[in-house]
């Protein structure tokens, strides 16, 4: 990450090199300079200190003997020409201006003044998402110290790695790394030298199956196994500023990093529908420039990659990626007759490596967590998995593990999750564009009454979305949620989550939401249709009352049945209902039924647990 002191609007200096220049990236600027390491000492001194004198005697100390016994005449020389140095920048950094910023306080020293308009930000250096990987550079994340090793532990199974520490504990061999993936890496190795240069080999899979870290394995693997490969990482979702600058830096990392058109290049691009104008430029150009020995290897999830491969440019060139597909559960086919793939082998995300991971991002969990470790590992060989993924499990186990914790009547909430696209997230990301065709609650804030409904086990369809929101185009909206992308899918006339645990990790995350508040919403606002109606006070009024003998859920029944007895809407809904069906009253099929499957107490409990939070 760089560090930039930004003076006026055509000077800027990046206080880790030193280098100044008049606009956004270096190698795009007309005017350049560099201030020395004495200079650059001296100028990061005096933006720390910022507003304060900055005495000789301290800015001497920076220099210990090195200026022997030009102490003072040595300091004000320096600054003078860090001032001339600005001046070549920017003529309107003059003489006046230089006085102001850097002000003199006679026999004293120097106070720093920021102007008016200048600021101090940090941006992406080209290091923090594009890396050489050679054995060296492992060698260098391998760390010594048992503490500092425990830390990275921790970060890595938190379920927050970025590629970062996803890589150091790669180099740390804190991965699993059994016989099937060390079969996919030496497949992807052996794919390269046989690859057409121009068409890429994809690594996929499906959220939670360690698509990241096999991404970092692979990177350390060809390392040692081709030492004399050039291999290269870059993840494209960690690049915060785009366009040309980006890509000029990009391209001065790889040049003095060596890549050339003799000896083999392997350059793997992690996520790169996160940034596809700066991914496609740099395929382009070395495709164009006949870089003969470069092989591109581009990762990421299936979800979100193959949609992005649809519409690449690069498709348009009759260009068939290799592919290979790591899935989560059993084999699925591609779904995509769009997309041609020249070769396409499976890979079952192996079990072992499931329970590993899953351990130890539940030992990282548990760190001083008040519950027996007999429970936990029953938690944790109970879990599904053969066919949930590591996100799934991992989830599953924290709520269990919450769940336990209520029923103690701890009052610990599920306070963590980890730092990856969630279904709420999820489901607004995807919303958001059809806001505007809404008249009443937005389709992006429609998650909270979705959860709620989903507990009550009452089907969330399209007609209740739409009496809901008033938006009324059906296929649009369901498109987004077709079955084999994301975590939330419309089936059989519901919307359905994977994670059956995930709407009551929602309510336990965000304390804001208050499960009863969305319930008496739905009544007292007319938001449901019919057959959700009638489900509602089913599920919600009638089985707690005639099924359960547990009475603490009485109170809130007898509220909403006097809120339902307000609501005429509801009235009229419920008579022509009776009407139509030759019926007395609603309960006359319902005393037919036996105990429902669901535990509607158990739910019930829950959303009174979580309005005393």
């Amino acid at each position: 990450m760089k560090t930039i002191l930004k003076l006026t609007e055509h000077l800027l200096i990046d206080l880790s090199t030193g280098e100044c220049y008049d606009q956004e990236g270096y190698s795009n600027s007309q005017f350049r300079e560099r201030l020395t390491s004495g200079q650059l000492k001296l100028l990061n001194y005096f933006v720390e200190n910022r507003e304060l004198l900055c005495s000789f005697s301290q800015l001497e100390g920076l220099f210990d003997d090195e200026l022997g016994d030009y102490k003072m005449p040595g300091i004000k020389q320096q600054i003078w020409r860090i001032k001339q140095k600005l001046n070549n920048i920017d003529i309107n950094f003059g003489a006046d201006e230089s006085k102001r910023v850097f002000q003199s306080v006679s026999g004293r020293g120097y106070i720093f003044h920021m102007p008016i308009h200048g600021r101090i930000y940090q941006r992406n250096a080209p290091s923090d998402f594009l890396w050489h990987i050679t054995p060296e550079f492992c060698a260098n994340l391998f760390l010594h110290n048992d503490e500092d090793k425990e830390k990275l532990r921790h970060q890595f199974f938190s379920g927050e790695a970025d590629c970062k520490v996803t890589m150091q504990a790669v180099c740390n061999e804190m991965h699993f790394m059994n016989l099937q993936y060390r079969n996919i890496l030496q497949s992807v190795m052996a794919r390269i030298p046989k690859s057409d240069t121009i068409a890429p080999i994809m690594l996929m899979g499906d959220k939670g199956s360690g698509v990241s870290t096999l991404t970092c394995a692979l990177g350390k693997y060809l390392s040692e196994e081709k030492p004399n490969w050039n291999v290269y990482y870059c993840d494209l979702s960690r690049i915060q500023f785009k366009g040309k600058q980006t890509l000029n830096e990009i391209f001065m990392y790889l040049d003095e990093n060596h890549i050339g058109k003799v000896r083999k290049n392997v350059i793997i691009i992690d996520n790169p529908q996160d940034n596809a104008e700066i991914f496609e430029s740099i395929y382009s150009f070395f495709m164009q420039n006949n870089f003969e020995n470069i092989h591109f290897v581009i990762t990421g999830y299936k979800a979100s990659l193959l949609p992005f491969l649809k519409d690449s440019s690069l498709l348009s060139n009759n260009i068939f990626p290799y592919a290979f597909y790591i899935s989560n559960q059993e084999r699925k086919t591609i779904l995509s007759s769009s997309i041609q793939f020249q070769t396409l082998e499976y890979y079952d995300f192996p079990t072992e490596v499931k329970v590993q991971a899953v351990n130890g991002m539940a030992d990282s969990y548990l760190i001083m967590k008040p519950i027996e470790k007999d429970i936990v590992t029953k938690i944790l060989s109970d879990l599904e998995y053969e066919v949930k993924n590591i996100k799934e499990l991992f989830l599953e186990f924290v709520y269990q593990y919450n769940s336990i914790l209520f029923e103690r009547g701890i009052s610990q909430k599920c306070i963590y999750i980890p730092n990856m696209e969630m279904e709420w997230s999820e489901w607004e990301v995807k919303c958001e564009t059809l806001d505007a065709y809404c008249n009443k609650i937005l389709l992006s804030e429609l998650f909270p009454y979705i959860a709620v409904l989903n507990i009550l086990d009452i089907p969330v369809t399209f007609e209740l979305v739409r009496k809901m929101t008033g938006y009324s185009y059906q296929n649009r909206l369901l498109r987004l949620f077709y079955k084999k992308y994301g975590n939330i899918w419309f089936e059989n006339g519901e919307f359905i989550f994977r994670n059956e645990s995930i709407p009551f990790i929602f309510f336990s995350m965000f304390s804001e939401y208050k499960p009863m508040f969305f319930i008496q919403e739905l009544i007292a606002h007319d938001y449901m249709d019919c057959s959700t109606l009638l489900l509602f006070i089913k599920h919600v009024i009638w089985y707690p009352l005639k099924c359960y003998k547990d009475t603490s859920w009485h109170p809130y029944v007898e509220k909403l049945i006097e809120m339902l007895q307000k609501n005429n809407a509801y009235q009229r809904i419920c008579n022509d209902y009776l009407k139509d069906n030759n019926l007395k009253n609603l309960t006359d099929v319902w005393e037919q039924e036996s105990k429902p499957v669901i535990d509607y107490v158990h739910a019930l409990k829950f959303f009174n647990y979580c309005q005393s939070q």
